[in-house]
């Protein structure tokens, strides 16, 4: 039965530590959100804010 466990959990209960996988996830995050601001032309843009 999968209970939806991560698994790197599953395949290697000793390295049981959320931040593991996290480090990935914010990697790829990171990756996607640059993209999209390319996509949109924000790039370079935030000091141009003012507030």
């Amino acid at each position: 039965m999968d209970t939806g466990t991560p698994g790197i959990f599953r395949d290697t209960p000793e390295l049981f530590d959320p931040v593991i996988p996290g480090k990935t996830y914010m990697r790829e995050y990171e990756k996607f959100m640059l993209e999209k601001f390319d996509l949109l032309g924000a790039t370079g843009k935030a000091n141009d804010i003012n507030i």
